[in-house]
């Protein structure tokens, strides 16, 4: 009776380490492909004005980089959506490249220097 239990107990052992492993194994992903779908999504929610889903893919994708442009400027066009202009400016101030352009007080001067970073960046990237 023993051998019968300690056999049995061999076999739940083995499939519960291969249940881990097919675990840890599905929960591994591509970080870049990751936050590629996490903006692609973010994109198409700020194309149907759905700007509250915008942001949260927006989010998860920079949770993944916190350097990644698209990313914080999707972030900051659904803030825009979402009429919260103090986190689209925090979120802008965020954004590698035109950090330092963005100072506190929101003035034309601000406007034009965030405008000239984004532009020289855009053009940088693509």
């Amino acid at each position: 009776m023993k051998s019968e239990c300690r056999g049995y107990s061999y076999y739940l052992t083995f499939f519960c380490l291969l249940l881990a492993a097919a675990l840890f194994l599905a929960g591994c992903t591509n970080p870049e492909k990751a936050k590629a779908q996490h903006v692609a999504r973010g994109e198409t929610y700020l194309k149907d004005s759905k700007f509250q889903e915008a942001s949260l893919e927006f989010r998860n994708a920079t949770q993944i980089d916190d350097n990644f442009i698209a990313a914080h400027w999707g972030l900051a066009r659904a803030f825009e959506g979402l009429e919260r202009f103090p986190e689209m400016l925090d979120e802008l101030r965020k954004t590698p490249g035109i950090r330092g352009c963005i100072r506190k007080p929101f003035t034309p001067e601000t406007v034009r220097d965030v405008v000239s970073a984004i532009l020289a960046e855009v053009a940088h990237v693509g």
